[in-house]
């Protein structure tokens, strides 16, 4: 089986895997083994779950059953190994079953990988660090570019891309989004510093002074280019029509620029500040051209 550039997400799980969940087929029908069988999916993305979600899961399926059976193939080592349905796996053992309905299908490892990722990002929110972690691991696995990773989830190539940046900050700074105490929005502008002390000093300062995205970006900008704090003063001052349009270009390409605009000559320029080659690279990729 292939996935394919167009089972993408918002099809459904169910599209995507033939035959499995709500409709065995003849060929994979259902049935029941024990939970002891089945090993976890050496490829799951979510390496935390809620449990309050996962108890309130367990209350239904006491009540109701497994509605959807859980996907795994046949193990090198015997037994299951499991493919889709770790949040149901789970509940059902808060619920005390000793055995759960499944479906057996036939998935090389670089299937499951593609199908943890894309169950995962349909059914439950990943924390930023978790679906970063988890498009690097599809490019190592599969041995696939940004692009296609991109393509395979149903999101746009920056939107991965920009996750993915996360990954260069120190463990600390990456702890406090997965926890939440960062957003990727306040973490994303620390990318640029270089030293790991400052980047973890500044973490700290965002968190307790509680600062927002917008004072996260103008301080960093300030720090890493300090000829442009008095320019940055004047923006006050700069037509709303004007800031309005640098704020789509600097969301569009997830950097700094700035806009200067003469009135009396109804021309200006465009500035755009890029951190490396790399980045100069993808900045050139999110507007369509490639160096």
């Amino acid at each position: 089986m292939a996935l394919g550039k167009n089972k993408v997400l918002g099809k459904g799980l169910a599209n995507l895997i033939p035959g499995s969940d709500s409709n065995p087929t003849e060929n994979n029908p259902k049935k029941e083994v024990r939970i002891s069988e089945i090993q976890p999916n050496p490829f799951q993305p979510r390496k935390i779950f809620s449990s309050d979600s996962l108890q309130e899961l367990s209350t239904t399926i006491q009540q109701h059953g497994i509605i959807q059976p859980l996907i795994v193939r046949i193990s090198q080592n015997g037994g299951y190994t499991l493919v889709s349905g770790e949040r149901r796996l789970r509940a059902a053992k808060l619920a005390g079953f000793h055995k759960v309905p499944v479906v057996v299908r036939d998935y090389s490892d670089s299937e499951i990988l593609e199908l943890a990722m894309i169950e995962n990002l349909q059914r439950e929110d990943l924390n930023p660090m978790e679906e970063a972690l988890g498009y690097q691991a599809m490019m190592d696995k599969l041995s696939i570019k940004v692009s296609d990773v991109a393509s395979k989830v149903g999101k746009n190539r920056s939107t991965v891309a920009n996750l993915l940046r996360l990954l260069s900050l120190p463990h600390p700074i990456q702890v406090y989004i997965r926890d939440g105490k960062l957003s990727e929005g306040q973490a994303r502008p620390l990318i640029g510093i270089v030293e790991s002390k400052k980047q973890l000093d500044l973490a700290n300062k965002i968190i307790t002074e509680q600062w927002n995205v917008r004072t996260v970006e103008d301080y960093v900008s300030n720090l890493l280019h300090p000829e442009k704090k008095k320019q940055n003063a004047t923006s006050k001052t700069k037509d709303p029509s004007i800031l309005k349009i640098e704020n789509k270009l600097r969301n569009k390409l997830s950097t700094k620029l700035e806009i200067q605009h003469s009135e009396k000559k109804g021309s200006g320029r465009i500035s755009i500040v890029y951190n490396s080659l790399a980045d100069l690279d993808r900045i050139l990729e999110n507007i369509g051209l490639k160096a």
